[in-house]
């Protein structure tokens, strides 16, 4: 499973992947136990937050056991979504998180 999850991450090989997934294969698609080692001072930045669903996975797999969340989305719907998430999320990341309506890239565009 190590090497199929290296290949798929460093490869950008998703022929790799099994399909069809299963719920178990999606939580744990992003962050797999068996490639990263969480720390208790980490910071998460998510680029694209979309509505919280790899936020979502991300609580899930650290808890509460990591330092900060910034999480950029551009799109006002998108963000209006992600902001109510990350509101029902509280206590978890009550203090531990900051919400910004704009895209990342190299240069500063609309």
């Amino acid at each position: 499973m190590l090497f199929v999850s290296i290949k798929i991450s460093a490869l950008l090989d998703f022929d790799s992947v099994k399909k069809p997934q299963t719920p178990s294969m999606r939580k744990s698609e992003y962050f797999p136990d068996n490639i990263y080692l969480y720390q208790l001072d980490e910071v998460f930045v998510d680029c694209g937050a979309f509505t919280g669903d790899t936020l979502e996975r991300f609580i899930d797999a650290r808890g509460g056991s990591f330092a900060y969340i910034y999480a950029f989305e551009p799109d006002e719907a998108n963000y209006i979504k992600l902001c109510k998430y990350v509101s029902a999320c509280t206590p978890k990341l009550d203090g531990k998180s900051k919400l910004i309506m704009s895209g990342v890239g190299k240069s500063n565009t609309v």
